[in-house]
């Protein structure tokens, strides 16, 4: 048969005589703000990275659009243009396409070598 008597219960060498709550330590909670610190540094430079390649993109897509458009210019006008705004005809959305998407800057055109260049990312 079974004993149904408990044997006392004595404290191991591994167990505290001070009441433990569970709670966490200082350094705990310091290391853990600190890996979350490090996490969203890391996530704001890459969301600062992908922002600056977008704007990059576009700027290199409008520079192509214009390189079209003065293609085009001169297959219709036997001759390149002079100005940005001779090619108003040429390119869809022109005032939109016209400006750099970051801060609003026209872009540039130089009739010499008959390109368009954006001012903010210029491209070799």
């Amino acid at each position: 048969m079974l004993s149904t008597r408990r044997k006392p219960f004595r404290k191991g060498r591994h167990q505290s005589t001070t009441k433990d709550d569970g709670g966490f330590t200082l350094i705990e909670l310091m290391v853990v703000v600190l890996i979350l610190g490090i996490l969203v540094m890391i996530a704001i430079n890459s969301y600062n990275y992908t922002i600056s390649h977008a704007y990059r993109i576009t700027c290199l897509d409008n520079q192509r659009t214009f390189n079209s458009a003065a293609t085009v210019y001169l297959s219709v006008n036997g001759g390149y243009p002079t100005t940005l705004a001779d090619m108003t005809d040429y390119v869809h959305s022109f005032g939109k396409v016209s400006r750099c998407p970051k801060d609003g800057r026209l872009l540039d055109y130089d009739p010499a070598t008959h390109s368009v260049s954006c001012p903010n990312h210029p491209f070799p």
